[in-house]
């Protein structure tokens, strides 16, 4: 039996030609006059002024349907950040809609709209990234032995300030800040595990990563400097990270976003063996 498409109502104006040839065989896209029939996946509306106060009305009212803004002309950094912050998932500009969308809601394992660029699979990108942070902990290990307390905390300090610098250059200042470069930015949400917990409690997802950390959704709060070992699996490479809880706060849905230090990094399956 196949699997019917995601279906995204459009509102605030007609479906975009462009954008639903693109889309077609992918995801639906849907004029508002059918918003009473059938369960949707999206929402995208036309930017326009009065979009905003309709995007926070929903929100307030406890929507939870994913919103994505659609604009005919060039979309900048503040104009994104305006509609996040009033509850809307992104403003995209209408030449890169389509591949965004096509990431978003059917993610990695949907095939790639005729004219945009193909996206880097989660899998892919959690191999590369445990292939060089193990290579990064023992160089970084070795560097606080010769450094000492002392030292490693001013690492630690400059580490922190070379990353407000790249998100000052960006113009970006999210709230939970992943170190990944390019214009990939959306959470990953990729499922991992905690070792050592309740299988209630043990199931997360990796929000983002960086060189020394990375960031975790879960279903219960962790103690303030809590160890914690996470099970990383790719494609091709599988490790355990083990980390040091540096923050956490309460996330919608009860749940709670956590950001951790990597401690220490243990492959357990690769390629390679």
């Amino acid at each position: 039996m196949q699997t019917p498409n995601p279906r995204i109502v459009v509102l605030g104006g007609g479906i975009p030609e462009s954008l639903g040839t693109q889309l077609r065989g992918n995801i639906d896209l849907v004029p508002e006059s059918e918003i009473e029939s059938g369960d949707w996946t999206g929402i995208l509306v036309h930017a326009r002024p009065e979009s905003l106060s309709a995007v926070r009305r929903f929100r307030n009212a406890g929507g939870l349907t994913p919103i994505y803004g659609l604009s005919e002309r060039t979309v900048d950094v503040s104009q994104r950040i305006q509609w996040i912050r009033e509850g809307a998932d992104d403003l995209l500009a209408l030449d890169s809609a389509a591949a965004v969308l096509a990431r978003r809601i059917r993610g990695p394992a949907s095939h790639t709209p005729a004219g945009a660029e193909p996206s880097v699979p989660n899998g892919v990108r959690i191999d590369r990234y445990l292939a060089a942070l193990t290579r990064y902990l023992a160089s970084r290990s070795a560097l606080f032995e010769r450094l000492g307390d002392e030292g490693r905390q001013q690492f630690l300090h400059c580490h922190f300030l070379r990353d407000q610098v790249l998100r000052a250059a960006d113009g970006e200042f999210p709230e939970v800040g992943g170190q990944r470069r390019g214009a990939d930015r959306e959470p990953m949400q990729w499922g991992v595990r905690l070792q050592g917990r309740p299988a209630e409690e043990s199931m997360a997802e990796l929000q983002n990563i960086g060189p020394d950390g990375i960031g975790l959704t879960l279903h219960k709060p962790l103690q303030p400097h809590e160890t914690i070992r996470v099970e990383l699996d790719g494609y091709s490479t599988a490790a355990i990270v083990t980390a040091e809880v540096r923050w956490q706060r309460r996330a919608a849905r009860e749940r709670w976003d956590v950001g951790a230090f990597a401690l220490s990094l243990e492959i357990v399956r690769s390629a390679a063996t």
